[in-house]
């Protein structure tokens, strides 16, 4: 018998349920703060709100999407927070927080078994080159009574090497000459990326897309008023591939407004839908481009790790957004949440494997949608009706996509500015 390794395979949990159960979290439509009371030496029993319950239930979703620790880490460190009581127990946060990273930190390895005969073998494929930093430099307004910290950050990396390309050496060739009498200091900072995780087969992609799209509106999603937008940052707005943030919004211009104030530099809005559903679609849009998906290592200005970044072409991140929010417009889920009839037969008869099959589910016309008596009999003619004229002249030409504005992923930081989490 030929000795192997010894196999332990562990994954990452497949379904909110799961996830709640190793975190140790409660369910259903009530929870109480998961603190311990040190005087009584029993769990607290003050009720979580309804709003935070929602929360809850939206993060771990998020968790659940992200399969590992490292991505999700912020959104644990909320949820952690979420789970206390806001009177006695926010402290017992960060120790519920590392508890938890000694649950899911193993989770994001899995060993694979060996034959003792291959130990010795090792395979180019089989070695992971570390993940590949992209830079790029940013204006930022630094308010030095409140940022000094964030100053010193910006004086250290500027004296660092910054790649050639033609975009960021204008950027510094260039530099800012702030008014005398203003309170801000304007500083160059280096955002850095890297791959959001290892790429998906179109396959992956697809399946996961399916099982989001069939999966009930959560109460985080039934929102409708809101919009989904992209934007970038002003020195590589004209680029036709830009790092583009997406996410949602109720209010647009307050986020915007909020982004600056936290992160620094001045968004520069790509384009914004208006959305139903907003949160659902903002994941939707994620989902699809998950590939393109990048993680800023850590904001210079706000220390976070923003994840809902992309390395895409402008057009596809406003075409998919498009896409989606339209789609959401045909009410494709009944008033409990669940998908329509009609949708899931679509949704059953895609084929997995093909890269366009989102197309053809969201704007196709399929055979319950047309009566035989609409269709056009061989010699019938077609005319614009003079509400349906189009505007444009012949010497008109469409305006660039990118004028317009939108967010994550490509959908709308989900939220818009003025919404109550940040997409």
């Amino acid at each position: 018998m030929i000795p192997t390794t010894a196999t332990l395979r562990t994954t990452w949990p497949t379904t909110v349920s799961a996830l709640r159960d190793l975190l140790e979290i409660d369910g259903g439509g009530q929870i109480v703060c998961h603190g311990q009371s040190l005087s009584k030496k029993r769990r607290c029993g003050q009720i979580i709100s309804k709003r935070n319950i929602q929360l809850i239930s939206s993060l771990l979703n998020d968790v659940l999407e992200h399969e590992s620790f490292s991505v999700s880490e912020s959104i644990l460190d909320r949820l952690a927070h979420l789970i206390m009581c806001q009177r006695n127990h926010q402290g017992q946060a960060p120790r519920r927080l590392s508890s938890w990273e000694k649950i899911l930190k193993p989770l994001e390895t899995v060993v694979v078994k060996k034959e003792e005969d291959d130990i010795h073998t090792i395979d180019e494929a089989d070695i992971k080159e570390p993940p590949k930093t992209e830079t790029v430099a940013v204006k930022h307004e630094v308010n030095p009574k409140n940022d000094e910290s964030a100053t010193k950050t910006a004086h250290r990396r500027i004296s660092q090497s910054i790649p050639s390309t033609p975009a960021k050496t204008s950027i510094l060739s260039t530099p800012p000459t702030p008014h005398k009498n203003s309170a801000a200091k304007a500083s160059y900072f280096k955002h850095e990326f890297e791959d959001f995780g290892d790429p998906w087969t179109i396959t992956e992609i697809n399946k996961h897309m399916k099982n989001a799209i069939l999966r009930p509106l959560l109460d985080s999603e039934k929102p409708s008023d809101g919009y989904i937008y992209a934007y970038t940052f002003p020195e590589t707005y004209r680029d036709p591939d830009p790092y583009i943030k997406i996410g949602y919004a109720q209010n647009v211009d307050q986020r915007m407004k909020k982004w600056k104030a936290k992160c620094g530099y001045e968004p520069k809005i790509i384009v914004q839908f208006t959305a139903e559903h907003y949160v659902k679609v903002e994941k939707l849009v994620h989902c699809q481009l998950r590939n393109q998906r990048k993680r800023e290592k850590g904001c210079p200005t706000c220390r976070v790790s923003h994840h809902e970044w992309f390395k895409v072409h402008s057009m596809t991140a406003s075409s998919n957004i498009m896409m989606w929010t339209s789609w959401m417009r045909q009410m494709p889920y009944d008033d409990e949440g669940q998908l329509q009839l009609k949708w899931r037969k679509r949704l059953e008869s895609l084929d997995m494997t093909d890269p366009n099959c989102w197309k053809l589910f969201a704007t196709g016309v399929f055979d319950e949608d047309t009566d035989d008596s609409e269709l056009f009999e061989e010699g019938d003619s077609f005319s614009w009706s003079s509400d349906d004229q189009s505007e444009f002249s012949g010497d008109d030409s469409l305006e660039d996509p990118d004028v317009y504005e939108s967010e994550p992923c490509l959908i709308k930081d989900k939220k818009s500015l003025g919404g109550n989490g940040e997409s």
